[in-house]
């Protein structure tokens, strides 16, 4: 097959698919359940609104994410040229613009010392490719829900083009991004965070893993330091170039995750536009990354059931209830513990400092 025709597949495929949208709650609404996260941007805002436009500012809101009582785990809907229904649609309760980094600091600080100190944890998730802002918030939302996430949530929405055939352009703009996110991590550092999470999806991985590599080259040990996990799901790195990124930083967070399915046709297409063989979040052989001290969880098994493999632990639901329902499972995905505290069903294989973990299903 032609790369033409692999480009006219992707446009076609995602033109059938209505991009999800922010819609606000019906006046006089009470949401069942909420979920209240920040948001911060270095997309260019049209009237207020962030669109994709690059931006050398990055502002801030809070937002209150209504959670409807009728959908399945992974499943998240919003209301397409119909009527907002809050028993099934995912909805704005509400919105709180605070500007810029002083702001957005004032706002954290005080979330968090709303919380007992053993409580003060900030999950910073970095969206993927061809997504839309509305796409990561409310993406971010349902994984915060569907996981059973006890933290303060920061979603940091990059200027992706959100367009299927804007490949390059979003890679660009990951790269442009770096210092913002840089920043958002800085600052949540600094407001109070007893610990920060980085949690990247697809191209996302690629500017976490960009940006962690920068803080290292000017502040060396400041990674391992200031960010105690890092979560890559279906990462869009080159196998050589994540390489090159880990082996900079130095010493790693303790806990570092890497999920992969090597069923993910997004990466497969993806290596084929950048002429490789594989990505690292369809990785297989993890002889590749053995001399790096980090868990490589393969996920394949859930990707066959799903039908889709590009964000298989936001999206399927057997794999959901896995996750969400393991206690300390954090402490299954540090290199050292993976796979031996009997909390994560599956098979371990240990080669010098990696640790892969194959997950298979409880039924």
């Amino acid at each position: 097959m032609t790369l033409g025709r692999w480009l006219l597949i992707i446009a076609l495929t995602a033109g059938c698919v209505p991009r999800q949208i922010l819609v606000p709650m019906p006046e006089g609404t009470i949401p069942s359940e909420t979920i209240s996260l920040f948001a911060a941007t270095n997309r260019g805002g049209l009237d207020g609104r962030p669109v994709n436009k690059r931006s050398e500012v990055t502002t801030y809101a809070q937002l209150d994410i209504a959670v409807p009582v009728y959908r399945n785990k992974g499943e998240i809907v919003t209301p397409i040229r119909r009527a907002p229904e809050p028993a099934t649609d995912f909805l704005l309760a509400g919105v709180t613009p605070l500007g810029g980094e002083e702001g957005f600091a004032r706002a954290l600080r005080a979330e968090l010392r709303s919380r007992p100190p053993a409580d003060r944890d900030v999950l910073i998730y970095v969206h993927g490719f061809n997504q839309t802002y509305s796409e990561g918030v409310l993406r971010m939302a349902q994984l915060t829900h569907d996981l059973g996430v006890d933290t303060t949530s920061v979603h940091f929405a990059w200027p992706s083009a959100a367009n299927p055939l804007g490949y390059e352009r979003d890679r660009g703009s990951a790269l442009f991004s770096r210092d913002a996110l840089e920043r958002v991590i800085r600052v949540t550092r600094d407001a109070g965070a007893r610990r920060v999470i980085l949690v990247a999806h697809s191209m996302g991985g690629f500017l976490a893993m960009e940006t962690l590599r920068q803080m290292a080259i000017a502040d060396p040990g400041s990674v391992s330091r200031d960010v105690h996990g890092v979560v890559l799901i279906s990462p869009d790195i080159d196998v050589d170039v994540f390489r090159t990124q880990a082996k900079r930083i130095g010493k790693l967070p303790d806990i570092f995750a890497i999920f992969a399915a090597d069923q993910d046709r997004a990466l497969r297409l993806s290596a084929r536009l950048t002429g490789e063989k594989a990505r690292l979040g369809n990785l297989q052989d993890p002889r590749l990354i053995q001399d790096l001290k980090v868990t490589l969880i393969d996920v394949s098994e859930f990707a066959d059931r799903q039908g889709a493999a590009h964000f298989v632990p936001g999206t399927a639901p057997e794999l959901i209830e896995i996750l969400s329902s393991a206690a300390e499972v954090d402490g299954a995905f540090t290199a050292d513990n993976a796979g031996r505290t009997g909390l994560l069903p599956g098979s371990v294989l240990t080669i010098q400092n990696v640790t892969e973990l194959v997950l298979t299903s409880l039924r």
